[in-house]
């Protein structure tokens, strides 16, 4: 009778040997250039083992070594997106083409922001609407200044210039 428990639990290894080998299987598939869907395939039944059946995988470094390649090709290809994005912009662009252009980098992760080479004539393009904000705000200073301008002479000047005539006259 103590010969079933131990049967059990040999099979039950056998059973973990034996999905740890089929995921490992997986793993060692993969080759470079790496397929994102094959490696996302091999994550999701590496993730579906039990712990112990995962310590019987011996290749998980190699599964994190491809999910870091995936990663850093779909970065390479978000910013070669927005790169491209930037370089159909002309001197004649919108400022809407321009503020779409800003937000599409704005919404990369900043690893792939990092990779934008284009950000510069991005800059260049936004610099152009920026001057015509800029005017603007240049009136509003001087009319801002000389409504200042206007209550210092009437507040100030003219009440002392009526006080010193008023002391003239008197």
């Amino acid at each position: 009778m103590e010969l079933l428990p131990d049967l059990e639990a040999a099979e039950a290894g056998l059973v973990d040997q034996a999905l740890a080998q089929a995921v490992e299987l997986l793993i060692n598939t993969l080759i470079t250039p790496y397929d994102s869907d094959a490696v996302q395939t091999a994550r999701d039944a590496y993730d579906a083992l039990t712990e112990t059946q995962q310590a019987l995988v011996t290749g998980l470094l190699d599964l994190e070594t491809a999910e870091a390649a995936v990663e850093e090709q779909v970065n390479k290809e978000e910013a070669a997106r927005i790169d491209a994005l930037i370089q159909t912009l002309t001197e004649d662009s919108t400022e809407e083409e321009i503020e779409a252009a800003r937000e599409a980098y704005d919404n990369l992760t900043e690893e792939q922001q990092n990779l934008v080479t284009q950000l510069p004539t991005l800059v260049t393009y936004e610099q152009q609407f920026a001057s015509t904000d800029s005017t603007g705000l240049v009136f509003f200073m001087i009319l801002f200044i000389g409504v200042i301008s206007a209550l210092i002479y009437f507040v100030f000047y003219k009440r002392n210039k009526e006080e010193n005539e008023e002391k003239i006259n008197e």
